[in-house]
């Protein structure tokens, strides 16, 4: 019937698919295809940089010197400040930190003023937005890093995942994109396929997933947890 019938996609309704990870993102397409980046790679780098005149995202900013570049942005964007306190990525950022009004880290950026963590997300959103060839306002689906800090209770598991989702939709919506998914990584979802095809009594038990892909490998310590009853 003509009701149920689907109209043609558009590239306004392009749906394109990242996993975000805290040192490079990939994207693809809904078939599944790897989008590349302006230099023809697989990968983008999770890197602001700054210089005297300019902002720079992604590959632009691999070559920029380390004292002025900031790494593992995705972390600054969906962490909470407390979290980053002890963190050893945060000990590397070349600029003074403090906490913005959402609970993120923003950074004193000589020349840029304040940059809080999900306007700096957002802006490398937006590049990715631009390099796929989606058009403003189009859906994403956004693998969202692992968010809780070493040693946490599936409760402040929890509670920070949620913080990270509502971080997340935020600096997606500054980047352009439109309707926000936030999808497990590759090592939560077969931590959670092990958890539930081997379950476990009362002890957690610690887990090291191993997912290698075509163009780089990842690695990721996990616990697992007891399975809450159902019912």
């Amino acid at each position: 019937p003509a009701a149920c019938r689907q109209p043609p996609v558009s590239r306004r309704q392009m749906v394109v698919g990242i996993n975000l990870g805290s040192q490079a993102a990939v994207v693809a397409s809904a078939d599944g295809a790897i989008l590349r980046n302006e230099d023809g790679g697989v990968r983008t780098s999770s890197i602001v940089a700054f210089t005297a005149a300019e902002r720079k995202l992604g590959e632009a900013a691999g070559g920029s010197q380390a004292k002025d570049r900031v790494c593992s942005v995705p972390r600054l964007g969906l962490l909470k400040h407390s979290a980053l306190a002890d963190a050893a990525v945060a000990r590397h950022w070349p600029f003074p930190r403090s906490e913005h009004a959402s609970g993120l880290s923003q950074l004193a950026v000589p020349g840029f003023g304040d940059q809080s963590g999900v306007a700096l997300l957002g802006a490398l959103l937006g590049k990715l937005r631009s390099t796929s060839g989606a058009a403003a306002g189009s859906p994403v689906a956004l693998s969202l890093p692992p968010c809780a800090a070493a040693g946490a209770s599936p409760e402040e598991a929890e509670a920070s995942r949620r913080f990270a989702k509502a971080a997340l939709a935020d600096a997606a919506a500054v980047g352009g994109w439109g309707e926000v998914v936030a999808l497990p990584t590759p090592a939560e979802a077969a931590g959670e396929a092990l958890a539930r095809k081997y379950p476990r009594g009362e002890a957690a038990v610690d887990t090291l997933v191993v997912d290698v892909g075509h163009s780089c490998a990842f690695v990721a310590a996990g616990r697992l947890h007891p399975l809450a009853q159902e019912g």
